[in-house]
């Protein structure tokens, strides 16, 4: 099953998680000195050193480097996980495929001209689907050629997820939308919300299949079933999630700018549980065995019991989010102060700390002690396998 992981919030779901995510998350990506302005691959390679040692003390060594393209005054923003390559789609809207054991390239495609957005990329049986905010671009895998191109309506205005030939999305009309890939491509069935939604639907199991949830940016909620769109519930909060939601075991957890941590499920009246906080919640939340980790301003990370939301531990010195887990011990990356540490996930207690200046984003794919991806500020990608 392929995976992916978005620059910026990671989100876990039926994908194993992962979420372009929220315009915040987006502005910080993209803010600054940004792209390669043209630089060689191997003066790229040369202004992001390894340290090896560094990696060695979190329990990685290094596989490989590669360049993905980058047009110039761009960055990379999407890193997605396929079975047997990776692709990686650029601001300027260029997709490079490579290959996993090696990142060797397969190959590189524009898809359109630079003042097209795109939202999304998706690995569907022998296809990558790249997702525009008004068109779907179909482009066979062996060969990147476009096969088949569709009309999004309304346009996207969030990443999707994917339910066998039907792509969920979020417009900015509020509606939360299927598209049925199969055959034309038409609009197969939506819900309207209050406010646009920006974070991409949570697929998750529910007890009849499987279901998607959407969250808008006002803060309504929809639960439908993914196949037929199927209305499931409707809940809400008091303003919209401050970062991507992500699912575990038929429960949705969400981080919401009205200063709360909830839990949702479809066949409740209200949310299951609810953690009040003192500022609003604007980092990415992470489900493992029944436990939601999610950093809080004023208590730092802080791990809940998934059903009843009581708080197992908090660490006020431990910061940014929960990428993934190696040998027994969760791994946290720090974007805004570039650090990642080992965390012992019984007590909170960083075992390892370790500073990547160059280091931009990070994830674990998969999830459970997967190997290590990097991507730098000049969007060199690199694999690390545990040692």
């Amino acid at each position: 099953m392929a995976t992916e992981s978005v620059i910026g919030p990671v989100r876990r779901a039926a994908r194993a998680f992962a979420w372009l995510a929220a315009s915040t998350a987006a502005t910080a990506l993209l803010g600054g000195c940004g792209g390669t302005s043209g630089v060689s691959a191997s003066d790229r390679a040369a202004q992001s050193p390894v340290s090896f040692d560094d990696y060695a003390r979190l329990g990685y060594t290094l596989d490989w480097r590669t360049f993905p393209h980058v047009t110039p005054g761009e960055r990379v923003e999407q890193v997605v996980f396929g079975d047997d390559t990776i692709a990686a789609l650029e601001g300027g809207s260029f997709v490079t495929l490579m290959e996993a054991n090696d990142g060797s390239f397969r190959w590189r495609v524009g898809i359109s001209n630079s003042l097209a957005v795109f939202r999304d990329v998706e690995f569907h049986d022998s296809r990558l689907l790249v997702v525009g905010d008004a068109d779907l671009y179909m482009l066979d895998l062996a060969t990147g050629t476009i096969q088949e191109r569709q009309r999004f309506d309304p346009i996207a205005n969030s990443p999707v997820v994917r339910s066998g030939d039907l792509l969920a999305y979020g417009a900015n009309s509020g509606q939360l939308v299927g598209h049925l890939t199969a055959g034309a491509g038409v609009k197969f069935w939506g819900h309207l919300m209050s406010g646009p939604i920006s974070f991409a639907p949570v697929l998750f199991d529910a007890d009849n299949g499987p279901a998607v949830m959407a969250a808008s940016g006002e803060g309504s909620i929809v639960f439908a079933t993914a196949d037929r769109g199927r209305l499931l519930g409707r809940q809400r909060m008091f303003a919209g999630p401050g970062a991507q939601p992500v699912a575990g075991d038929g429960l949705v957890f969400i981080g919401s700018l009205d200063q709360s941590v909830y839990a949702f499920a479809p066949d409740e009246s209200g949310p299951v549980w609810r953690h009040r906080t003192e500022r609003p919640i604007e980092s990415d939340p992470a489900y493992l065995d029944r436990v939601v980790y999610i950093e809080l301003a004023e208590a730092g990370m802080t791990a809940f019991n998934a059903d009843d939301g009581s708080i197992l531990w908090s660490n006020v010195n431990l910061r940014g989010s929960i990428i993934g887990t190696r040998e027994g011990m969760l791994v946290a990356w720090d974007e805004d102060r570039r650090v990642m540490r080992t965390v012992d996930a019984s007590t909170g207690d960083a075992v390892e700390t370790v500073s990547l200046p160059t280091i931009r984003w990070a994830t674990i794919e998969p999830f459970e002690n997967g190997d290590l991806f990097t991507l730098s500020d000049t969007e060199v990608l690199a694999r690390f396998r545990g040692r």
